[in-house]
């Protein structure tokens, strides 16, 4: 499979870490991918056909989730 990108853009106050796994991956293991600092967002190269994804923030709570990302096209998540 080609790569396709994973946009994501932090609108909250706080640091975030992006997190992904696999939808086919039964571990729930996630896998870090970015630091992502208030306002500004990151593009994710993604190999993989479809995604779950998370968002982090310092505290380790997880704010925002993602199932199910069918990729290609690219994927915009904004996070508020």
């Amino acid at each position: 499979m080609e790569t396709a990108e994973l946009t994501v853009s932090n609108l909250t106050g706080n640091n975030l870490q992006i997190m992904i796994k696999p939808c086919e991956d039964e571990t729930n293991i996630f896998i870090k991918q970015a630091d992502l600092y208030p306002g500004r967002y990151v593009v994710i190269p993604v190999t993989h056909a479809c995604i779950d994804a998370q968002a982090i923030d310092n505290d380790g709570k997880i704010i925002g989730t993602q199932t199910r990302l069918r990729l290609p096209p690219e994927v915009k998540w904004v996070i508020y």
